[in-house]
């Protein structure tokens, strides 16, 4: 017996990487190795639609809910990356970031916290949700170890 009773899978069908893609393996996988456990797979349609659907989801039964997107990392490692980028010119911008599609920055410097206040609006990509920021906000982001469960 399972934990939970089934496992729901919430990716953004417009995120940078390839989420959609990822969710359908997943779903394979998951429905090779467990075909008694039910997988339903949520898109997001909107920015902070994911935690929306999640909370739906958790109102009834036991769901193990999944957050599918393409991250190296593991999200129950209790770290995440921190890459800053000089105000610079916005070529310069899209060949950094050209690399770190292509060949990957190398490593970068590891936290559990981070803090920064912003000095003018700005967009912000938060799991795949992507949000508006205002002028002057005090930002803090954590993560806490072993907060999400990760299947492999």
């Amino acid at each position: 017996m399972h934990p939970f009773d089934r496992v729901v899978l919430i990716f953004n069908p417009n995120s940078t990487g390839n989420a959609s893609g990822l969710a359908a393996e997943l779903n394979v996988e998951l429905a090779r190795r467990q075909p008694e456990l039910p997988v339903t797979l949520q898109q997001t349609e909107h920015a902070g639609h994911a935690r929306d659907l999640a909370r739906d989801a958790a109102r009834t039964g036991r769901p193990l809910l999944v957050s599918v997107s393409e991250d190296d990392g593991r999200p129950d490692d209790g770290k995440f990356e921190v890459i800053t980028v000089k105000h610079t010119a916005k070529w310069r911008l899209l060949g950094t970031a050209i690399k770190a599609a292509v060949r990957g920055l190398g490593p970068q410097p590891s936290v559990r916290e981070y803090h920064f206040t912003n000095l003018k609006k700005m967009p912000i990509q938060v799991d795949g949700e992507v949000m508006e920021l205002g002028a002057g906000a005090k930002v803090r982001i954590d993560i806490a170890h072993q907060v999400m469960q990760t299947v492999l």
